[in-house]
């Protein structure tokens, strides 16, 4: 990470989105704290580890949340953990037509009860709302216009009436 060349960085975290030069450096600081602590987050022994010891290690790495530890074990250890974030539950509960989008537990059992158990579903779905949840189900004036999942939206036209101009 640290030998790749900047223009090449820039270039790949500009496909992401604006502010490139600040996802870099935050891309930087997390392969650092990741470098340093390495022994505690080798692949290998995570995956031989339980569940409760890699939380624990990750823990320690104070600059994550909850669902950011649950994204790197369903990302790096391979762990069938569904990481459900503010974003995700916002997009989940405005699918079921719930009116609590912070609601993360509920969002949790909706998805896990909608989806296998399965690391690849867990993986692709965690990363397709996360993206929907940033680029079109925003928290203020959604596209739901343009939006792919409003046919399965209930809450789709309550939404747009309220951000539409009168």
């Amino acid at each position: 990470m640290f030998r790749a060349a900047s223009k090449a960085l820039l270039e790949v975290v500009g496909l992401a989105g604006p502010y490139r030069d600040g996802k870099v450096d935050q891309i930087r600081v997390t392969v650092g704290e990741f470098k340093r602590h390495r022994e505690r987050l080798d692949v290998n022994a995570m995956k031989r580890a339980s569940l409760l010891a890699n939380t624990r290690e990750l823990r320690r790495l104070s600059q994550f949340d909850r669902s950011a530890r649950a994204r790197a074990l369903l990302f790096a250890a391979g762990r069938v953990v569904l990481p459900v974030d503010d974003d995700v539950s916002r997009v989940v509960m405005r699918l079921m037509g719930l009116p609590n989008e912070r609601h993360r537990a509920g969002a949790k059992r909706l998805l896990a009860a909608g989806l296998p158990k399965n690391l690849n579903v867990y993986r692709e779905a965690t990363l397709y709302l996360r993206h929907h949840a940033q680029h079109s189900c925003l928290v203020v004036a959604p596209h739901c216009t343009v939006c792919p999942l409003r046919p399965e939206c209930r809450a789709a036209d309550s939404i747009q009436r309220r951000h539409s101009p009168a």
